[in-house]
């Protein structure tokens, strides 16, 4: 009898984290705008930085919230992916690749200008990539 009561308890305790479980991985994530910028960096200090030494960078960087202030040298609108921006660096080619947030603030967002982005950095591909950026 005790055995049966034990089973039930713990198949509901199963249940109740799967629920749990799903509704964190489901859950969506805060506005990037909200969040205060761990570093402030133009967008040559931090290509150089990568290019230097990855992985130093990577460490203080990676998955950070990071202010990055550049001028605009190309903008792609993908109908998938929403607009990244590309900031110019030391590089000729390579810069700092920003994927802006849905619904985000697109007004500066021509080759040439100077701009502010916040964003959380995710490494270095080939630029230096940041994901769900804003216009600060």
């Amino acid at each position: 009898m005790w055995k049966k009561k034990w089973i039930r308890w713990a198949g509901l305790l199963i249940i109740l984290g799967l629920v749990w479980g799903l509704y964190l991985y489901t859950k969506p994530m805060g506005k990037t705008g909200r969040l205060k910028p761990d570093y402030n960096l133009t967008a040559v200090q931090l290509f150089d930085e990568f290019s230097e030494n990855e992985s130093t960078a990577g460490e203080t960087y990676l998955n950070k919230v990071i202010a990055v202030t550049g001028t605009v040298s190309e903008v792609e609108l993908n109908p998938d992916q929403g607009i990244s921006v590309r900031l110019k660096s030391s590089h000729p080619v390579f810069g700092v690749l920003c994927e802006l947030e849905s619904g985000g603030e697109k007004s500066d967002l021509q080759a040439g200008n100077e701009i502010t982005l916040k964003g959380i950095c995710t490494g270095k591909l080939m630029d230096v990539v940041m994901v769900r950026c804003v216009e600060m």
